[in-house]
């Protein structure tokens, strides 16, 4: 039966139902993780429902591309293959992870070098994690929830900390 219905429904529709699927999961992600990066952010009020939002639909988008470029991939060399074994899943898990750090890696760390929004030392050899030096990732994830929050009040004001910035917008 299996064999029979994956034959029977295109790939598009396959890619569609999984991007819904996995697109909601991130979805329901984004809800959970957003208030608690806010919280750490020091956001409330409406910046706090901005960012949460902002965070529902990145992670959405996200999930929901990984699934789609996943189900494409696989559904695509099964066809072309006539064979359904874990080669395909292998090919498309590795197409779909290649898509998404396409998209997403910053190229400055790629080359090695200095980042330019974080001051921190990047390169690609083995000693240095790939990444940020010493693979410290939890200094790394609050350099990135400080430039947000400088980002982010850049959106609702210059000189703002985010208590002002819930106190002027509770006020009004």
């Amino acid at each position: 039966m299996k064999d029979e219905l994956s034959d029977a429904v295109p790939c598009s529709s396959l890619a569609v139902d999984s991007i819904l699927r996995v697109g909601t999961a991130g979805a329901i992600w984004g809800l959970c993780i957003g208030p608690y990066d806010a919280r750490r952010m020091g956001l409330s009020g409406i910046p706090r429902a901005y960012f949460v939002a902002k965070s529902v639909g990145k992670f959405s988008f996200q999930c929901g591309l990984v699934a789609g470029v996943f189900t494409v991939t696989r559904c695509g060399i099964q066809r072309y293959r006539r064979r359904d074994d874990w080669v395909n899943g292998l090919v498309a898990g590795a197409v779909a992870g290649a898509a998404v750090a396409a998209g997403t890696r910053s190229w400055t760390h790629a080359e090695g070098g200095v980042d330019e929004d974080s001051g921190a030392k990047v390169g690609t050899r083995g000693d240095e994690g790939g990444g940020v030096e010493g693979g410290d990732w939890a200094c790394a994830y609050k350099v990135e929830l400080e430039l947000q929050r400088l980002l982010f009040q850049g959106r609702f004001g210059q000189d703002q900390s985010p208590l002002e910035m819930n106190r002027a917008f509770s006020r009004a």
